[in-house]
């Protein structure tokens, strides 16, 4: 199962659920300018450490859906402080699976699609209103 984000018809979250495991990633606000590497880039526009900061403004996380120590569990990521938590993007589209399935809509200002999807209606019920234990 797929899970998609877009904001003017480019990319800005992907989940991808597989078994009890998903991988998160978050495109960065703003694209990077041409360059022949972040280094090359961060050299010619001498960056400055916010500017650096902004440039690195991704995330790819990975985790276990159920079988962590908590639903929806980070296990990894290019973000460590983001370990060990629950993946928060989930209680955003809750929502919107667990109503009527896949139908595109609105998550804000970004559009939520299900580009594949092998879950039925309940499945994706089941997956999307777990919550922490505690």
């Amino acid at each position: 199962m797929t899970v998609r984000t877009e904001r003017s018809g480019l990319p800005q979250r992907i989940l991808i659920m597989v078994g009890d495991y998903f991988l998160f990633v978050r495109n960065r606000t703003r694209d990077l300018p041409v360059a022949e590497s972040l280094d090359a880039l961060i050299d010619a526009t001498s960056a400055s450490r916010a500017r650096v900061i902004e440039y690195l403004d991704c995330e790819f996380s990975t985790g276990r859906v159920r079988k962590g120590s908590m639903p929806w569990e980070i296990q990894h990521s290019t973000l460590p402080w983001r370990e060990g938590h629950r993946l928060e993007f989930v209680d955003e589209i809750a929502p919107f699976l667990s109503s009527n399935g896949t139908a595109p809509r609105m998550l804000g200002e970004e559009r939520l699609t299900l580009p594949v999807n092998t879950l039925t209606p309940t499945e994706l019920a089941v997956f999307f209103r777990a919550r922490p234990r505690g």
